[in-house]
């Protein structure tokens, strides 16, 4: 994935707009009747249940003139809880194009099993895959077996933390390598309103054979229902690789806008 520069100015107007948006929807449906927000709840389906709740999300920019750009994006998302079973499964991709040359493409996947065995605890498996053209990363795949504690866990706040050993096969740089790894995760969910949340991830993988060679990954997320099934998505992602293949950089950095359907 290509570095995408942004201002900080940019990215403070881009939440202030969203923020501002969120407010007018929220305003405006309570106008028209006190209980009309209750149809836009993300995640509103009945978890007791075991329903699916889903999202995708679709961006777009393209720029014609001095300069000749293009970036598409699309990602998806989708989590069901039945009881003491959990399932979360999530995929991303960009793939741009700067006068006529590619310049960006890069995609990214999870998936996760969690079994409750108390209000706080769970065990889970996780499996995850990436590829990045522009940081030479063929692939990457890790998979997970962890211990993990809900410190918070209600229906609009849950904040866990997961910990456990991994195991890293890649090709990077042209090169292909298998290695054990210690693998440390933290996930935020709040909805903080009928229609609007916020998500964060952090991820970090150490490897037992050189903890020089390490990989932080940091996320941010803003979902904003405008109407029941569609509205908008803003996230930030950050990729720290500390030993990048040759020629690549340790940081990279993406900022996505993108409309959302939400299933």
């Amino acid at each position: 994935m290509q570095t995408h520069r942004f201002s900080t100015a940019a990215l403070i107007y881009i939440l202030l707009g969203i923020v501002g948006l969120h407010m007018f929807v929220d305003k405006a449906f309570a106008a028209d009747s006190p209980n009309a927000l209750d149809s836009l709840d993300l995640g509103a389906k009945d978890e007791s249940k075991g329903d699916w709740v889903a999202s995708v999300g679709l961006g777009f920019s393209m720029n014609k003139g001095n300069s000749d750009t293009s970036l598409l994006s699309l990602a998806g998302d989708a989590e069901k809880i039945e009881g003491t079973d959990q399932w979360r499964f999530k995929v991303n991709g960009q793939y741009g194009e700067s006068d006529g040359e590619k310049d960006t493409q890069d995609a990214e996947g999870e998936a996760q099993y969690r079994y409750v065995f108390d209000d706080d605890w769970y065990a889970a498996v996780e499996v995850t895959g990436e590829h990045d053209e522009f940081a030479d990363l063929d692939y990457r795949f890790v998979g997970t077996p962890a211990l993990g504690y809900f410190i918070l866990n209600t229906d609009e706040l849950r904040l866990s933390l997961e910990a456990g050993p991994a195991y890293v096969v890649e090709k990077k740089g042209g090169e292909k390598e298998e290695y054990p790894a210690a693998s440390t995760v933290e996930r935020l969910r709040w909805q903080f309103s009928k229609n609007s949340a916020l998500t964060q991830s952090f991820r970090a993988f150490v490897s037992l054979e050189d903890t020089r060679d390490s990989i932080i990954k940091n996320s941010l997320g803003l979902d904003v229902k405008m109407i029941p099934s569609v509205g908008i998505g803003l996230s930030l992602e950050h990729t720290y690789d500390n030993e990048p293949a040759e020629g690549a950089d340790r940081n990279d950095i993406a900022l996505i806008t993108a409309l959302k359907f939400f299933l």
